[in-house]
């Protein structure tokens, strides 16, 4: 049995090696592949309350899936999926306008500058990088688009407040799988 063994490895040892680095790139690009649906998914199914509130609260998963993709995949993935994430949400809630089409290009700026500081705590870069958009969020809104600034600041307060446990809380546990 022994000689079996090693005759069969000794005529398929490269079969042997090969399978091994195609089954762990494999297994790699299904985690990403998965977290990164479970990203999205997770967005669109917390933004469907919205269809039914008259009001709109800044409860969502879009800027957590954009810098946890973008911090652990780099700014290409990072932008995918939060544009993804955003598109579905918008997509479900039946809304867009020019500050959704403002938010796309917050979203690609952001996934841009998070590869820059990897090596900064997810939790501190994440609460940043939140009040950095609502702040931008809030001024576009009120300023270029006519918003009211009771809509703006319940969005931009909800967003930072959710986003802060986000970063807090659920960003460190995620970021482990990743």
């Amino acid at each position: 049995m022994k000689k079996t063994i090693e005759h069969f490895i000794k005529k398929n040892y490269i079969y042997i090696i090969l399978f091994v680095f195609v089954t762990i790139f494999f297994f790699s690009l299904v985690k990403k592949a998965a977290i990164i649906f479970f990203l999205i998914f997770f967005s669109w199914f917390i933004k469907s309350y919205q269809k039914k509130m008259p009001f709109y609260l800044g409860i969502d998963l879009v800027l957590l899936s954009t810098v946890l993709t973008s911090y652990s995949y780099g700014f290409f993935i990072g932008t995918l999926t939060g544009f993804a994430s955003m598109f579905v949400s918008s997509l479900w809630r039946g809304r867009f306008n020019p500050l959704t089409l403002t938010s796309y290009l917050i979203i690609a700026l952001i996934a841009l500058i998070i590869p820059l500081f990897s090596t900064t705590n997810i939790s501190l870069l994440g609460i940043i990088i939140t009040l950095f958009y609502d702040t931008l969020f809030l001024f576009l809104s009120i300023g270029f688009f006519d918003g009211r600034i009771s809509r703006g600041l319940t969005f931009a307060i909800s967003h930072l407040f959710f986003n802060i446990f986000l970063f807090l809380k659920v960003a460190p546990k995620l970021l482990g799988f990743m």
